[in-house]
């Protein structure tokens, strides 16, 4: 090693010079195609389905408040916990939530993130000792529960213990230990960490990989507006909740209030913590809004096995379009068409009584509107198809947008999708009409 001297006259070591940083070794080159090769180097995506089970699990304590299962009159997302319920009595309970890979088996205290989450809960109960009743750790992985000794590695076993003692100082062995242990681990005081400790409860979550599923299928079809939704639906409602969820998590805001309102002192409810707050007439002013007027979603191809007639009347959709010259209009067309259909097929399933009347006043709503279009566009000679197309389409459009009452809020693309089902129904053509021959 070099020596040089330093300030003072003496000699000093030269400080050694660090080389560049050494990079991970390149993985082996490979002729697969990089979309069937998973990234296991990058734990992104790994990262965004552990939030995506955070907020899940915020819509399993929502559901279970809006059917009665729990005192909850809302949630705050990411505000001071994973989750921080809000209870009827006033109260709150305050959850973390941790995912964990299976093959590194059941919680132990041995384990930092577990000791980690003790920790949050309890700064949580010290920093407002009268507020909360309940601390609890939510996981997709079970908790360790052995007898003997190793009981002293059992978070469900020490909190047996520590409600069964009236004091920290009372603790038997081995629980005397593993407590004394947490205390240095959390580096909260034995006072503090026994308080949250009797107020603390594991649940066993729903599964890291099936959560989607669980959520959609075992708690949101138990709401009274679900009962009886397809699987679809319930998907998409589980979708349209992880996302307000997901919103709330944030620190995102649209009111305006957010520009003039201070951020401590008197003015401490500002936008941005308000809009953390769920309450539990949201979810069920979404979920009824969904089921009256559920979005306009295409179906994954035209091959989509369907249950009703739109399908086999696709050859007669496409020979009329081709016929009036429309022949770029045959794929968008058909699509809307199918997806229609299988939108009015959910429909049925929901409330059969009430599709028949919904299906006759769209009908007479589009048919109306096609015969005057139609009546404009015969002025012209044939071929009229395109001018007849586009006025329909802007008829349909500005219904939509402006009078959605006459057709029962139904979305433009589903009242093109009806006009298609009319025109396989052979009772609108887009020119002058022809014999079908081998379409019909």
């Amino acid at each position: 090693m070099a020596i040089k001297k330093s300030a003072n006259g003496t000699a000093a070591p030269e400080p050694k010079k660090r080389g560049p940083k050494k990079l991970a070794a390149a993985p082996e080159p490979t002729n697969s195609p990089p979309s069937e090769v998973p990234d296991l180097g990058d734990p992104g995506d790994a990262t965004q389905r552990n939030f995506r089970y955070q907020h899940a699990y915020g819509i399993v304590l929502l559901v279970a408040a809006a059917t009665g299962r729990h005192p909850y009159t809302a949630i705050w997302c990411e505000q001071h916990e994973d989750i921080l319920a809000e209870r009827a009595d006033g109260k709150w309970d305050g959850y973390q939530v941790k995912t964990r890979q299976p093959e590194l088996g059941e919680w132990a205290l041995t384990d930092d993130e577990l000791c980690r989450a003790i920790q949050h809960l309890t700064r949580l109960d010290r920093r407002f000792p009268t507020q909360i009743a309940g601390l609890y750790i939510v996981s997709n992985a079970r908790f360790l529960t052995p007898n003997g000794a190793a009981q002293s590695k059992s978070l469900p076993r020490l909190l047996e213990a520590t409600r069964a003692a009236p004091a920290h100082s009372s603790l038997l062995a081995p629980f005397d230990t593993a407590f004394a242990e947490l205390v240095t681990k959390t580096e909260h005081d034995s006072d503090s960490l026994f308080g949250a400790l009797r107020k603390m409860n594991v649940i066993l979550g729903p599964g890291r990989d099936s959560f989607d599923a669980e959520i959609a299928h075992d708690h949101v079809t138990h709401l009274p507006d679900c009962a009886g939704l397809p699987r679809s639906s319930l998907n998409s409602i589980r979708d349209e909740l992880t996302a307000l969820i997901y919103r709330a998590s944030s620190l995102a805001s649209d009111d305006p209030a957010r520009h003039w309102c201070c951020v401590s002192g008197e003015h401490r409810n500002y936008p941005q913590l308000a809009a953390k707050r769920i309450a539990v007439q949201e979810l069920l002013a979404l979920v009824a809004e969904h089921r009256s007027t559920p979005p306009f979603r295409y179906l994954p191809g035209r091959t989509a096995t369907l249950s009703g007639d739109a399908k086999g009347s696709v050859p007669i959709l496409e020979a009329k379009l081709l016929a009036a010259g429309l022949q770029s209009q045959v794929d968008a067309f058909t699509a809307r068409t199918l997806a229609t259909e299988r939108r009015f097929l959910e429909a049925a399933e929901r409330n059969p009584e009430a599709l028949q009347e919904l299906l006759n006043q769209i009908e007479r709503v589009i048919r109306a509107e096609y015969d005057e279009a139609l009546l404009v566009a015969e002025r012209a000679s044939p071929p009229y198809g395109s001018s007849l197309l586009i006025d329909v389409y802007e008829r349909l459009r500005n219904i939509a947008r402006s009078q959605p009452e006459l057709v029962h809020g139904e979305p433009y693309e589903a009242l093109v999708g009806m006009a298609g089902l009319l025109t396989g129904d052979c009772r609108f053509w887009w020119g002058p009409q022809f014999d079908l021959g081998g379409s019909v």
